[in-house]
């Protein structure tokens, strides 16, 4: 788990199995769009997870008045091992299938006689509960997965915090503008309490995949150190997704007064054979490249990118690797490289 969450935890599968917190199925991603609004539900196991019994909780804060709705999963419902299942919220009925189910739009379709609202994108709560009887729906041991947005302090909220499925007063961000864009979860810090920062509004969702657009981070190479008191190494912080808050690379220890960092940034790898500072150079030393000195915040030199630096950079593909010295001395090191693919 430590080594994936190294390079950004950006392998969506292995990474969601591993972790201990939320080991059944999870909210993966929530769609606002009045045409079609949909809860994906996502199975991080290898076998088939039943639904059977299982329903959706809705919170909403209708003028400010608590208001508390619940959709119990049809019998025999079902997602395969490593898939999704799509819930389109008070769409009328249609014939479900793996990937699909419609929940209805008349108060017959819900638990209680009590119907439901459209989801709101400027606040709101979803949990995922292991009962359909009424005289659980209060029973902490029933929430299995939650997440708020806009605001805190649901009904029944704390109850997801005793499960350590929520931190107290968190809220994921309000999606906002034209198209609306998704409510994600980003896995990359799974193995934390959940909380609203796991959450980021991504402008291309992606119903029936992972919430990362085809973005990953991979480490290839190896460290090299030629008189540095510290190897350093090369690593990720974050996914390179459209939408994700935050996502940085840099070296993974704090520099000296007199250490400096250089990154390179190429269009291919290398394998090592080409030398700098007699270490290992891990792009092609024939393509051109990028070079620059990155400045040093507190003694951590990390290259960060913020959602809107994310999505100038949609699409690319790149190598990376940095360097370590201490000008005036023959002290110096390579890192290992890092190739980032940025989401669509």
């Amino acid at each position: 788990m430590k080594a994936a969450l190294s390079i950004g935890g950006l392998l969506l599968t292995s990474a969601l199995i591993t972790s201990t917190i939320r080991s059944q199925v999870v909210i993966s991603e929530i769609g606002f769009d009045s045409k079609d609004q949909w809860i994906e539900i996502y199975n991080p196991t290898q076998k088939t997870f039943t639904l059977t019994g299982w329903s959706i909780y809705q919170a909403t804060l209708t003028k400010n008045k608590p208001q508390n709705y619940w959709f119990g999963f049809p019998k025999g419902t079902q997602i395969d091992g490593g898939a999704f299942l799509r819930v389109h919220w008070l769409s009328p009925i249609k014939p479900s299938t793996k990937t699909d189910l419609y929940t209805g739009n008349t108060v017959f379709h819900f638990l209680f006689g009590l119907f439901a609202e459209s989801l709101d994108p400027s606040k709101g709560a979803l949990a995922l509960m292991n009962t359909q009887s009424n005289t659980k729906m209060n029973t902490a041991s029933s929430f299995k997965d939650w997440v708020s947005w806009g605001t805190s302090g649901f009904k029944r909220e704390t109850l997801a915090g005793v499960n350590n499925l929520w931190l107290k007063n968190s809220f994921a961000p309000v999606p906002s503008g034209t198209p609306l864009p998704s409510l994600a979860y980003d896995y990359s810090t799974l193995g934390k309490i959940h909380s609203g920062k796991e959450w980021f509004l991504d402008g291309t969702p992606t119903p029936g995949k992972g919430n990362t657009g085809g973005a990953f981070v991979k480490t290839y190479g190896t460290s090299c150190n030629s008189g540095l008191s510290t190897l350093a190494n090369l690593t990720a912080i974050g996914i390179p997704a459209s939408g994700a808050k935050n996502f940085s690379v840099g070296i993974d220890r704090t520099l000296s007064p007199q250490e400096f960092a250089i990154f390179f940034v190429g269009p291919k790898p290398g394998n090592g054979a080409a030398k700098i500072f007699a270490c290992s150079y891990w792009l092609d030393p024939l393509s051109p490249v990028i070079i620059g000195l990155l400045p040093k915040v507190g003694g951590q030199a990390r290259f960060p990118l913020n959602a809107s630096a994310i999505a100038n950079f949609s699409g690319v593909h790149v190598y990376m690797t940095m360097g370590v010295v201490i000008p005036g001395t023959n002290k110096a090191g390579l890192t290992n490289g890092l190739e980032i693919q940025f989401g669509k």
